[in-house]
């Protein structure tokens, strides 16, 4: 199976790479091809994801739509692989990064009904934010205002936390950069943003969802959670490895209020798409999302992946949600929208990977502090025979490159002529994010 350029989006929403919402989204599909039947669509989603399915490499659900009506809506996998749980439509999967457009349509309305405004600076409504008179709402809604992608630790993230409490984190962090100099993807700017949604609108960002989004979009399975919160149907976490499924780092997501905390189905968020679209949540919220003629949500994070691709122009929708994050998903983003609107796609084949074993000596040289994209810092750990980072275990295939079932890219190991490493290139199909070494603190 090749790996596909999108696979960059997911790797930048877990990771923290400065991209823009949309950034590298699959081409469109043609408007001469004919589509398929409702039934020959079936059939041939089913036999397109054979390969994958085999592989064991998808765990989620599957939803696929024309117009307004659902012609393919499948679950795959396990809920549960402990208590041998399996996933159906009704499983509810955290939806990460698509999170960001739903707090944008809450900036949205309240920015209708005069309770704030996209020029409002930081300082209005959170006094004692460092830069706080230079930052504005606008900064944040898009990643410009200089706040990290992360302020947390790995132990900030495995409690409850509150859009207050992500705030006082955000305060102790340095900026990246002079807000408006530049952008650089920030999740942590996005719980600022709820922040101020709870301040604007005088309710906590829970209820504000339910009040505003899920109530007048009719959606059933949407909710933002605790790691305290008991909620049905709520599927757990896995990363993929040679051996199989893996349990996931124990995370409470709620450390991502407002940019990635919450847990829904593809049903739900089919139904927010076309209840946004049809003006239910406003005219300012209608325009967040139809401003451009394609919606292309992705969001990834601690194992969960989810996307949603939506063309007007063919009328195809595309969604997916699942609790164990592979390459395949990226290739579903990449060839569904093309298969329903009857264009022929490559059948994939099987994953032909061959592990090899390294030298613990040889892998702990490799361990240490990176820049992603030379600037995200993200730092690489053995765990046993690989490799991981952020959620993805890199599988040694030779003695400098591995593999990453995460998104199917080749990770490169550059070293110097003494042998030391330089940077290592991760490599998604045509595209190259260098990560060079960091100084080690």
């Amino acid at each position: 199976m090749k790996p596909h350029h999108l696979a960059a989006v997911a790797l930048a929403c877990a990771l923290g790479i400065g991209v823009a919402s949309g950034w590298a989204q699959a081409p469109s599909p043609s408007p001469a091809a004919a589509p398929l039947g409702a039934d020959a669509l079936r059939e041939e989603i089913d036999a397109y994801l054979q390969p994958f399915l085999a592989d064991g490499h998808l765990s989620g659900t599957l939803l696929v739509a024309r117009g307004g009506e659902v012609q393919y809506e499948r679950s795959f996998g396990m809920a549960n692989y402990e208590l041998g749980v399996p996933n159906t439509p009704q499983t509810r999967f955290c939806i990460a990064s698509i999170n960001k457009p739903i707090t944008v349509m809450l900036v949205a309305q309240l920015a209708e009904e005069k309770k704030l405004a996209v020029s409002d600076p930081l300082e209005k409504w959170i006094p004692g934010f460092p830069e706080g008179d230079k930052i504005t709402i606008d900064h944040l809604l898009n990643h410009r205002a200089g706040i990290p992608h992360r302020v947390t630790t790995p132990e900030q993230e495995a409690v409850p936390r509150t859009a207050a409490d992500m705030v006082e984190l955000a305060k102790q962090q340095k900026l990246l950069f002079a807000p408006g100099a530049r952008s650089s993807y920030s999740s942590a700017g996005y719980s600022v943003l709820a922040r101020i949604v709870e301040l604007a609108s005088g309710m906590p960002y829970e209820q504000a969802l339910a009040e505003r989004i899920v109530k007048p979009a009719g959606l059933r399975d949407t909710f933002h959670v605790t790691i305290r919160t008991v909620l049905p149907r709520r599927a757990s976490s896995y990363l993929v490895a040679p051996d199989g499924p893996r349990n996931a780092p124990l995370k409470d997501v709620s450390f991502l209020v407002g940019a990635g905390s919450l847990y829904s189905t593809p049903a739900d968020l089919f139904r927010l798409l076309q209840a946004v679209r049809d003006g239910k949540l406003g005219e300012a919220a209608r325009l967040s999302v139809t401003h451009r003629p394609r919606v292309n949500w992705n969001g990834s994070t601690n194992g969960f992946r989810a996307f949603v691709d939506s063309d007007s122009a063919t009328g195809i929708t595309v969604i997916f949600a699942g609790n164990m994050m592979t390459g395949a998903i990226d290739r579903l983003g990449a060839d569904l929208p093309r298969l329903a609107a009857g264009e022929p796609v490559e059948t994939p084949q099987r994953l032909q990977i061959q592990p090899v074993r390294l030298d613990p000596a040889v892998l702990a040289r490799y361990a240490g502090p990176y820049l992603l994209g030379g600037s995200t810092p993200i730092t690489v750990v053995v765990d046993g025979t690989t490799l991981e980072t952020g959620g993805r275990i890199l599988v040694p295939i030779s003695e400098t490159s591995f593999f990453s079932f995460a998104d199917y890219g080749t990770v490169k190991m550059i070293l110097k002529p003494d042998g030391s490493v330089e940077r290592l290139d991760w490599v998604l199909a045509d595209r190259v994010i260098p990560c060079p070494r960091a100084p080690s603190k």
